[in-house]
């Protein structure tokens, strides 16, 4: 299987330290890569993993994941592309 690639994000603000605040990032990126790789990795295609309370307690957002078989085109799904002769 693929190893899953997350970036690291920088962010800075006028009222915390740069290394504080990119210190916080790499450690949600680490968390968040962390549960994805959890549930991609006991997924099979055509399944459905979703990540809400786990990385943030009491959140109404979700984030849904869909593992896809070899050969699948995200355009296919896209309905502005519809008929669209790419």
């Amino acid at each position: 299987m693929a190893s899953l690639q997350v970036p690291v994000v920088s962010m800075s603000g006028d009222d915390v330290g740069q290394a504080d605040v990119s210190y916080y990032a790499e450690n949600q990126w680490s968390s968040m890569r962390s549960l994805v790789e959890a549930k991609v990795g006991a997924m099979k295609p055509g399944a459905r993993a979703r990540i809400g309370d786990e990385f943030a307690p009491g959140t109404s957002y979700t984030i849904v994941l869909e593992l896809r078989g070899d050969g699948f085109d995200p355009s296919s799904i896209d309905p502005n592309l519809e008929g669209d002769a790419g």
